[in-house]
């Protein structure tokens, strides 16, 4: 009689590169050490999945959600810039609304919602062990003030969100439609700007650098305010810093329900009355 010896079931065995990942996130140096740290965020969960006998195909799902998301945090820090605040509150500041970013590697609303359990499982296990409050003295309003409010022309209050504002999912699965497109529009404007800054004018050409580096710089904070951290919990914002800023259609706009859009231009209006 053969005995059948059960393969020893690790995090190397089921997610062989999950060390490469910091690397394969990484778009510059300062990303590494951020990647690193999020590992040490993400091995205690897939380590208590296996150690409670999830089958091998769940910590796989598991391990990709999980491979999106730190892509996506790496991806919003170097956008941003915000490489002095610690990678564990980028990381709770990711998932604490129990859901994900908006992941543009998924195309489907349950795809997405897949990714969003496991920013929840991942939420829940952080703070059953402890770890899930962000650091000490952190204020995220601070760390992310571009994705938080208008900086441009003297915009700098967010409008109150009363706490029952939420977005239907009708509105949710619109807002990730147009949400490409509004990117691309923003995108388009910002590289024409550099553009014309760097081509013509007065100056040496490294005094056009200097320009169009500048506008970079400054059209970046539109493109976080607008973009970065995109979830439902955010949507409200984000899409009246879109609207603000003339990326969204008036098509596309009608495109929402008219309760989404009241909220919408409540928020706008306050805005313009600072």
């Amino acid at each position: 009689m053969k005995i059948r010896h059960r393969s020893v079931r690790t995090l190397k065995t089921l997610c062989p590169d999950f060390e490469e990942w910091p690397q394969r996130w990484s778009e510059c140096d300062r990303d590494l050490p951020m990647g690193k740290a999020l590992l040490d965020d993400m091995a205690p969960l897939i380590e208590h999945l296996i150690a409670r006998g999830r089958a091998d195909r769940t910590v796989k799902r598991h391990c990709t959600h999980l491979w999106l998301l730190g892509g996506e945090i790496i991806r919003d820090v170097n956008l941003s810039g915000e490489y002095q605040c610690d990678p564990h509150e980028h990381l709770i500041m990711a998932i604490d609304c129990g859901e994900g970013p908006l992941c543009r590697h998924l195309d489907t609303e349950a795809e997405q919602e897949a990714f969003d359990a496991t920013c929840r499982a991942l939420y829940r296990f952080l703070r059953e062990s402890g770890k899930a409050l962000p650091v000490k003295g952190s204020d995220k309003s601070k760390t992310r003030p571009s994705a938080a409010a208008p900086v441009r022309n003297g915009l700098s209050s967010a409008a109150p969100t009363p706490s029952g504002w939420t977005i239907a999912e009708s509105d949710w699965k619109h807002l990730r439609r147009v949400q490409p497109e509004a990117l691309e529009r923003l995108c388009r404007r910002i590289l024409q700007a550099v553009a014309t800054e760097a081509s013509s004018g007065p100056g040496t050409a490294h005094q056009r650098y200097q320009k169009a580096w500048k506008v970079f710089q400054d059209r970046d904070e539109e493109l976080g305010w607008a973009f970065n951290d995109l979830k439902r919990s955010t949507a409200l914002s984000r899409l009246a810093a879109m609207r603000h800023l003339g990326l969204v259609t008036e098509e596309e706009f009608a495109g929402f329900s008219d309760e989404l859009c009241r909220k919408v231009n409540h928020i706008l209006a306050y805005w313009k009355g600072k």
